[in-house]
This record gives structure tokens, C-alpha cells and sequence, in this order.
């Protein structure tokens, strides 16, 4: 199939992977993502008032990288995602 193989360009482990950043399933819709990517950076910048030393600012800042990078992963590759979500659902199977 066609979409299968476009699909193949996308890794579907770094798909899974992203969903499970956002904890959200890989039938979530842009709101639900979006929401999702919201209340974890509002869980982060709650605990950012508490952080004292460079080295957790640091951690910190690279765990918001890593959930903005899965929010704007899946939102560019959301309609591929979607289009091929038998294929994934096999792959998570396996």
C-alpha cells in the first residue's frame, strides 16, 4: 500500500515514542496533543521555581526541549500519522 510505504520515511518507533513523551494515545487529536504538551510544561515551570542549582535548570531545560520536540514532531506528521494508523497499531503489536 502506498500509505504504508510513505509511512516507512517516518520511523514508527520515534512515532510511538513522541505519543508516549505527551502521554497521550496515537488517536489523539490536536487538542487533546496540544493540551497534553500544556499541562506538562505547566507541571515543569511549577517546579522550576524550586530549582537551585545550574545542573537541574539545566535537566529541566532539556525536558521541555524533549516535550516541545514530541508536540511539534507529531503536529508536522499528524495527518501521515493518522492516514497510516493501522500500520503503526501493527507495529505496535509486535
Amino acid at each position: 500500500m502506498k500509505g504504508e510505504r510513505d509511512m516507512k520515511r517516518i520511523n514508527l518507533e520515534e512515532v510511538l515514542e513522541q505519543f508516549s513523551i505527551l502521554d497521550v494515545p496515537i488517536t489523539a487529536d490536536i487538542q487533546a496533543l496540544r493540551r497534553a504538551r500544556n499541562q506538562i510544561l505547566h507541571q515543569l515551570y511549577e517546579k522550576s521555581n524550586y530549582i537551585t542549582q545550574q545542573q537541574e535548570s539545566l535537566a529541566l531545560d532539556t525536558e521541555i526541549t524533549t516535550i516541545q520536540h514530541a508536540y511539534l514532531f507529531i503536529k508536522r506528521n499528524y495527518h501521515d500519522i493518522h492516514a497510516n494508523l493501522d500500520a503503526i497499531k501493527r507495529f505496535q503489536i509486535k
